[in-house]
């Protein structure tokens, strides 16, 4: 599996959860692409419906 490139920035308090997250997990900061990816996925598999469901894909974001 490929894998892209994604730069986003992190409010300060959510980039120390998962800091916190991930040393507590694995004992090093190695890992947060792996949990960040997962976060995400999580989100879009809750979220994406509500694309599918909006006649205005604009709305369904706000």
């Amino acid at each position: 599996m490929g894998m892209g490139r994604l730069g986003i920035y992190l409010p300060d308090e959510v980039e120390k959860r998962l800091k916190d997250y991930v040393y507590k997990k694995t004992g090093s900061f190695r890992g947060q692409s792996h949990i960040a990816v997962e976060a995400i996925k999580e989100y879009l598999d809750r979220h994406e419906h509500e694309l599918e469901e909006s006649e205005n894909p604009c709305k369904a974001l706000a």
